[in-house]
């Protein structure tokens, strides 16, 4: 493909270089981040690359195959076909992390598996260099405060208890409950800075999903089709082994799918919840 036209059109500049090139693919590769995380649309690349073809003497011609892409995974799924390389940058974990943060205050709906709201809203607080290069490439878009809800404010992350306060992402979360159904223990319990505890045992065929709040408030999963049977074999940690009604516990998948939501959000659903206690 010929890019004499955009040659014309970009003329001779003193603009910077950008860098897009297999040799030095830095530009190109923090632009293909944004666009991973939805920090940016595929319709606000292509305005990236237009503006780049415009700016810069000689330019790559797989610039031009780009914005000939329809659909934001075909470019990340088809990049050999497309572009031939994968585009590098060097941002740190902080910097991908804020990255995220962009993405949940420009576009509310993003969901994240492995960043949660609160985290990334603070990675992206404090990283005024990453803000001035999403500025640089892409100054005609600016980064709403993001508010969030209030729940989402209060969970800065969650660990296991009785470790060392390490936080766990999303990932690892999901790998910790999946050990537990296999041979991991029975019981396992996290907690956060705000003093939310999530305590869940289960018999490897239900869960009992019990959240305190700092308030002193508690409550659990329930399951109102369960019918009236009830079955034994949760393992507490102190060697206890309770049997539970099955009103009490809920399926595995809809277990994780409530586990998911008080991690995200730090509340239980409004659904499937029984208050056990209420708080001060």
């Amino acid at each position: 493909m010929t890019h004499g036209f955009y040659c014309i059109l970009a003329g001779v500049n003193n603009a910077p270089a950008w860098l897009v090139t297999q040799d030095d693919s830095e530009d190109l590769g923090f632009a293909f981040d944004c666009l991973i995380v939805d920090a940016i649309t595929l319709d606000e690349l292509k305005e990236w690359i237009y503006r780049v073809i415009v700016e810069m003497d000689e330019f790559p011609d797989y610039l031009i195959d780009i914005t000939d892409v329809s659909h934001k995974h075909d470019l990340i799924l088809g990049y050999q076909d497309i572009v031939g390389f994968w585009p590098y940058s060097t941002l740190k974990r902080t910097e991908e992390t804020a990255l995220v943060g962009i993405a949940y205050a420009r576009f509310p709906d993003t969901r994240d598996d492995s960043i949660s709201r609160g985290k990334a809203r603070s990675a992206l607080e404090k990283s005024t260099g990453l803000k001035e290069r999403f500025a640089r490439h892409f100054p005609a878009i600016s980064i709403p405060v993001d508010t969030g809800d209030a729940a989402d404010i209060l969970v800065s992350g969650w660990w296991l208890s009785g470790s060392k306060k390490k936080i766990l992402t999303a990932a690892e979360i999901q790998t910790l409950f999946i050990n537990q159904l296999a041979t991991g223990p029975l019981s396992t319990q996290l907690e956060t800075a705000t003093g939310l505890k999530l305590q869940v045992v289960t018999n490897r065929e239900r869960m009992k999903i019990t959240l305190i709040e700092p308030n002193g408030t508690s409550g659990h999963a329930i399951d109102p089709q369960a019918g009236k049977g009830s079955r034994g074999g949760f393992l507490l940690d102190n060697g206890q082994e309770d049997e539970y009604d099955d009103v009490d516990t809920v399926t595995i998948p809809d277990a994780l799918n409530v586990i998911g939501y008080i991690l995200a959000h730090g509340t239980p659903p409004q659904e499937g919840w029984k208050v056990d206690v209420l708080g001060r």
